[in-house]
């Protein structure tokens, strides 16, 4: 999932360094901030995140409403997890992560406008997360799990592109690897600020 992440980072990159259209119908990209609070299990491990993101998605607009699709992704350079006020990779006593390295959400968008500029939208798909999790007392190992997500925010025509903020919901409790060692589950809730431009 990281080597995916570079390429596209390296691929928006450039998009938004050569392109001077908004976000209107047709494809767009954009790089994005974000930080919000997640939990393993129930809140056997859980702390605060910091992400940088990558967004690229289609737009059509209808009738005042507009559709669309993105491919969303957040990563977060191994953000430490805790387990009763201790770190997680340090001192893990369940299946849970310990750290969130990255989110890849494959989504469908909806939105409308509410004034001139001004647009709501909501989104909902599926979803894979990467960290590591602990497998014993101070041992942990690679994990991916995957589930829903959705989210919630508003845009505005800002330049020569799109700034978006939203709130975003992730609930991961399908184990893909590897499972027969642990299961760990995923929900994350973050805000994120996101600029878009058009190509």
């Amino acid at each position: 999932m990281k080597r995916f992440i570079g390429i596209a980072a390296a691929g928006v990159a450039a998009i938004l360094a050569t392109s001077a259209v908004e976000a209107e119908d047709g494809f767009y990209a954009g790089l994005g901030l974000g930080a919000g609070w997640g939990e393993s299990d129930g809140g056997d491990s859980a702390g605060s995140l910091g992400n940088v993101g990558l967004t690229l998605g289609f737009r059509q607009d209808m009738d005042g409403f507009f559709w669309g699709g993105e491919i969303d992704s957040d990563l977060s350079f191994h953000d430490l997890l805790e387990s009763s006020g201790v770190s997680c990779d340090t001192q893990a006593f369940g299946p849970y992560y310990c750290t969130h390295d990255a989110t890849l959400r494959f989504r469908g968008v909806i939105g409308t406008e509410l004034m001139d500029g001004l647009e709501l939208f909501g989104t909902f798909g599926v979803g894979v997360m990467e960290g590591q999790g602990a497998i014993d007392i101070s041992a942990t190992d690679s994990a991916t799990t995957a589930g829903f997500t959705g989210s919630l925010g508003v845009q505005m025509d800002l330049g020569p592109g799109t700034l978006r903020g939203e709130v975003i919901y992730d609930n991961f409790t399908h184990n893909l690897e590897p499972a027969a060692i642990y299961t760990p589950t995923w929900s994350e809730t973050s805000a994120k600020v996101t600029y878009l431009i058009g190509f």
